[in-house]
């Protein structure tokens, strides 16, 4: 006897739920399903679906805007696979079906376009896409709906049994377990980015620093994501570009990024609505850059104010390149890591709003005194691309009459006036006008101005601000002193620029033109003299004190004929001491000898590693006029060379013919002791002396170095030809070779060997470099002798 058909139905029908269960149990037992990434895991959702209900389309929806948007998150068609998302449905379009999910778990709608639940959505979704009936299963989530299972069919259905109606609600379970997961972990991204920050949110960084530290870190929350951070613009039209992180973004899109108008893009929304904003999808068309974003490989923004005590302080723009539809939740959690984003840029602007004030003028705006002195300091820096500048103090003549008879008022109108001419003036051009004190401006140029024009400069400036200024009705004409200062070439490093400009100020109350530049010579203030005397004599023997080295070639050949070893200092305050400025402090000072002890026991030393490394070549060592009336200089000498274990023909002196002249007769007795020895002698700097040829010629010398000042323009002035054409014939006459220092090029060059110059040596040659860059040279010139084993 067979079953009763309605017990085998109710059979088959609970052994199905039972597989339904079983198979939900299974699937969510998966650790896959939970750990990779959530497009992937509603992607095995859908699968599931489309196999088990037998539905044409399945897609799984996502409510945002706090529920009055429905966006697709996935969707799958059967016989196709995976197909695009990103539609949206709004809650103001479709009334009736958002308040059929926001109160039904299941809806089923086995005619569609007849369902009054659905019937709103056939003319602009179902009869488009051919849907006749859909099975949704909403998704809740702490017992409000979150998005929906959607299962749509393209005919109309008798309806959907219990199995079918139990295998969707539990996919919609999985789903909103799967989107409690993933916002999670963004939440647990977002608090890890504020950990890994809040060392850095303690520290004073700059608005740009602190936009760069956060656009960086914020990139990280979702893997290969561009960030930027914006503020408005002053026109209040355009927000204008902070900092970007973005990877390999194609250049000229992000040139495009640098300045956006606030109409019709995330920014504005985020900046004008004062919240999140996120766009993606169709919806996103209508946005400026959309297209080229697009192909850039983004498909979603979202745009994160900043809010501090009801300011905005910028927002905050994350670019994906996936389809992402940010919850409502997801929204909450980056608010609220917003938050202490933007209290940590309202400090950023803070600190630079009290670093501006503490460095500028509050009455003109100018620069103060302070950032004068820090401006110095970063262009003299050893990173500096140029070590020069020119500083120029103007003081306003009789400015305490003006403020004294016209009153406080007008003083202060009289000097806004003032700083609005300098910083427009053409002698300023490149620089930066600063305000020092009550009558006192300064300008700072990055470079070193002529002489010349640097009288000119001065000049212009009184001329300008001798044009009238009016004044509570006054008339006035103003009269300036100007104090100049440049360097390297007024011997001064650049903590001691603004003492000589001020010191040059002091004199020009005693030009007639007003203006005047500093000289050394003139300077007996003596703090600063003292002070580099006992700094340079802590430098012996230090390593604050190398050698660098020029190359002298022979002209006929271009081989190397030998170095001249020239001693720098490198102080850890001063920063590099000019040879000009730290020779005449060690001649003030009486440290010549030592100096000189100095660079021969290095240049010896370095002798070693030069022919160690292949180079056998001599050094020349310059000779100070205390060493040539010393007469044991001499045994100084000899003690060094034995020390060293060189032989004499390694060492080369120097000496200026200044030198020899201020004291004939004992020079020429410690010459004559260190010839003997068997050193070369040569004379530097010849033709800036008044040697004769009768001493000449007793002394036992070996070359005769022409200055510079003969060399430098010898392709330009017929004149510096016939001098060094009867030097060399002088030279030559007396059994001496001639060197040429001072050559800049090849052309001044190959002139010295049409007359008949030995030797050569300058920029044109080889600059001096340190003993590393010499053997690298000397060895791309194949003047490396083979080492011996």
């Amino acid at each position: 006897m067979s079953a009763h058909p309605e017990t085998s139905a109710h059979g088959a029908m609970e052994r199905r739920m039972s597989d339904v269960r079983q198979q939900l149990l299974a699937l969510g037992k998966d650790e896959s399903l939970w750990t990779g990434h959530f497009a992937a895991a509603l992607s095995r959702l859908l699968e599931v679906a489309e196999r088990g209900i037998g539905a044409d389309v399945v897609s799984i929806w996502q409510f945002t805007d706090r529920g009055q948007q429905l966006v697709c998150l996935a969707r799958r068609e059967r016989g196709k696979g995976p197909q695009p998302s990103g539609d949206v449905l709004a809650a103001s379009t479709f009334p009736r079906y958002f308040d059929a999910l926001a109160n039904e778990r299941v809806l089923a709608a086995a005619d569609a376009l007849a369902d009054p639940r659905t019937a709103e959505l056939r003319d602009s979704y179902l009869v488009p896409a051919g849907f006749a009936a859909l099975l949704d299963a909403t998704i809740r989530r702490a017992g409000r709906v979150a998005g929906v299972l959607c299962c749509e069919h393209r005919e109309a259905q008798t309806g959907w049994d219990e199995a079918q109606t139990e295998l969707a609600v539990g996919l919609a379970d999985l789903a909103a377990q799967l989107m409690v997961l993933t916002e999670l972990r963004r939440r647990d991204q977002l608090q890890g980015l504020l950990l890994s920050m809040a060392p850095e949110l303690r520290q004073n960084h700059t608005p740009q620093e602190f936009a760069a530290l956060a656009v960086a870190k914020l990139a990280h929350v979702f893997p290969g994501a561009w960030t930027a951070f914006y503020q408005t613009g002053a026109d209040e039209q355009h927000a204008e570009l902070l900092a970007l992180y973005a990877p390999g973004a194609p250049p000229g899109f992000k040139a495009k990024l640098h300045r956006l108008p606030l109409e019709n893009t995330v920014v504005g929304l985020a900046l004008r609505e004062r919240r999140m904003v996120a766009v993606g999808g169709p919806s996103a068309k209508h946005m400026h850059l959309w297209h080229e974003s697009r192909s850039a490989g983004l498909k979603t923004l979202l745009g994160i104010p900043l809010i501090h005590e009801q300011s905005l302080v910028g927002v905050m723009v994350m670019a994906l390149r996936l389809h992402y539809v940010f919850t409502d939740d997801d929204l909450a959690s980056f608010e609220l890591a917003s938050s202490p984003l933007a209290v940590a840029m309202a400090n950023a602007r803070n600190v630079e709003t009290l670093r501006h004030r503490a460095l500028h003028d509050a009455l003109t705006g100018l620069p103060n005194r302070d950032k004068l002195q820090q401006d110095i300091e970063h262009l003299c820096a050893p990173t500096a691309e140029v070590q020069a500048l020119t500083l120029l103090l103007l003081d306003v003549r009789d400015f305490r009459q003006i403020n004294d008879t016209l009153g406080r008022g007008s003083g202060d109108q009289l000097l806004q006036a003032v700083a609005g001419r300098l910083q427009g003036a053409p002698a300023v051009a490149g620089g930066q006008a600063y305000r020092l004190t009550s009558s006192e401006f300064a300008l700072l140029l990055p470079q070193r101005v002529p002489a010349a024009e640097l009288q000119a400069r001065a000049l212009a400036l009184q001329a300008l601000l001798a044009q009238p200024f009016t004044v509570s009705g006054l008339t006035l004409i103003l009269r300036l002193r100007i104090g100049t200062a440049t360097m390297p070439s007024d011997d001064c490093t650049g903590p001691e620029l603004l003492r000589a400009a001020d010191v040059a100020l002091g004199w020009a109350d005693a030009e007639p033109s007003g203006v005047c530049a500093y000289d050394r010579g003139r300077d007996n203030s003596g703090p600063r003299r003292l002070e580099m005397i006992s700094e340079l004599r802590k430098a012996l023997g230090t390593e604050q004190l190398s050698l660098h080295f020029q190359p002298k070639v022979r002209v006929a050949d271009g081989r190397l004929a030998g170095c001249e070893a020239l001693l720098r200092w490198e102080h850890p305050r001063y920063g590099r001491v000019p040879p000009s400025v730290f020779i005449g402090v060690a001649e003030k000072g009486e440290l010549m000898s030592l100096l000189t002890h100095e660079v021969l026991r290095q240049a010896l030393a370095l002798l070693h590693e030069m022919r160690a490394a292949g180079l056998f070549t001599s050094v020349a060592v310059n000779v100070s006029g205390h060493n040539m009336v010393d007469a044991a200089f001499p045994e100084t000498v000899r003690a060094l060379l034995a020390q060293s274990g060189l032989p004499p023909e390694a060492l080369t002196l120097e000496i200026t013919e200044t030198v020899l002249m201020n004291d004939p007769e004992r020079a020429a007795a410690v010459i004559g002791d260190l010839a003997r020895q068997g050193l070369a002698l040569d004379i530097d700097d010849f033709g800036t002396g008044y040697s004769s040829l009768a001493y000449l010629r007793r002394l036992p010398l070996r070359s005769l170095k022409i200055d510079r000042a003969f060399v430098r323009e010898l392709t330009a002035n017929a004149q510096d030809v016939h001098i060094v054409r009867s030097t060399v014939g002088l030279a030559h006459g007396l059994g001496l070779s001639v060197i040429a220092e001072g050559v800049e090029d090849n052309f001044t060059l190959a002139l010295l060997g049409t007359l008949g110059c030995d030797m050569a040596q300058g920029f044109g040659v080889c600059r001096p470099v340190p003993l590393p860059e010499l053997l690298a040279w000397a060895e791309a010139r194949g003047e490396l002798q083979p080492r011996l084993a």
